[in-house]
């Protein structure tokens, strides 16, 4: 069961980035085409700003997984 999750998550967010891209890289050189001084994009920013968006998330859930699973549930449970 890990698998199939694994890889329907690994198949939506190569679609859904891959779709970002495309959209939203027409829609940023169209912008970009309006102002005075000229700059192009290129795949590489994409590339970049995907990666360091999913090192982030990877990074966010794993320490949050990490503090979750080194918590006393005695603690948690008196909390509640």
């Amino acid at each position: 069961m890990p698998r199939l999750r694994k890889q329907t998550g690994k198949l939506v967010s190569e679609k859904s980035y891959s779709l970002f891209v495309k959209n939203i890289g027409a829609s940023m050189q169209h912008w970009l085409s309006n102002f005075a001084y000229q700059t192009d994009l290129n795949l590489f920013h994409f590339v970049v700003s995907g990666l360091l968006a999913f090192a982030l998330g990877a990074l966010t859930v794993g320490v949050k997984s990490y503090q979750a699973a080194t918590a006393s549930p005695v603690k948690t449970l008196k909390e509640e």
